[in-house]
């Protein structure tokens, strides 16, 4: 029997934006860009495409994306053929972008990076940016360190290698060679959750095992029970 994780849920139901902070923080952060019709931009991890294509008809930029949910890939595709964009989805993973050296001038991930091998795939971002690119995420993080069997339970739901703090995301990002990095805004579970966000989306495929369900609930015990230990930062790093 396959054991469903977080992402199996998000890809399932096709939530848009999951990450802390929603659509809300998103385009908040997106009008600090100064983003264009000149500005290439590749995603990680785009998900159900709301991002891409909320960029592409807002500021008319290049938009390159990579997934690798099948799932989320079919309505990645569906929505943007509703939506009239034009963008370069590629199937493929963080930790090896299709992308030859110096493409892009941003690269935009939303809670993307924590399910990765972070090593590989900050120096990935970093290689496919232009000298003075940014790489602009929204992280998970844990405020401090929990003993061994914990950090592995939640881990071991959210398919992550480890959990970070801030500051140890930070060292990763420096070791990539990052020029700059900054660490803006966030805070625990407990501390956001009363901030506004738009109303969550949802594309719900035709089937769905029961054993997804067990999966959310498993999400939302942990975001009970460690509101005060788990948050969000956003980075910032100029290559």
């Amino acid at each position: 029997m396959k054991q469903y994780s977080y992402l199996d849920f998000l890809a399932a139901f096709g939530i848009g934006s999951a990450h802390p902070g929603g659509f809300t923080l998103t385009k908040q952060l997106l009008a600090q860009l100064s983003l264009d019709q000149h500005t290439k931009l590749l995603e990680i991890g785009c998900g159900t495409g709301r991002t891409a294509s909320y960029i592409v008809k807002q500021y008319g930029s290049s938009v390159s994306a990579v997934e690798m949910n099948e799932t989320m890939i079919e309505k990645a595709k569906k929505r943007w053929y509703k939506d009239g964009v034009n963008i370069e989805l590629i199937a493929g993973n963080a930790e090896e972008l299709p992308f030859r050296d110096e493409v892009f001038h941003i690269v935009l991930g939303e809670s993307v990076l924590a399910f990765t091998n972070k090593r590989k795939a900050i120096d990935e971002c970093y290689r496919v940016l232009q000298y003075g690119g940014t790489l602009l995420v929204i992280e998970l993080v844990i405020e401090q360190h929990l003993p061994v069997h914990e950090e592995k339970n939640i881990v071991t739901l959210y398919g992550m290698e480890q959990l970070l703090t801030a500051q140890e995301w930070v060292i990763f990002f420096k070791q990539a060679n990052f020029k700059t990095v900054r660490v803006l805004g966030g805070g625990t579970i407990a501390a956001t959750t009363s901030a506004p966000v738009e109303e969550q989306e949802w594309d719900i495929s035709d089937f769905i095992s029961q054993d997804l369900y067990h999966a959310w609930i498993a999400h939302e015990h942990i975001l009970h029970q460690y509101k005060h230990i788990l948050g969000h930062r956003i980075f910032i790093c100029q290559k």
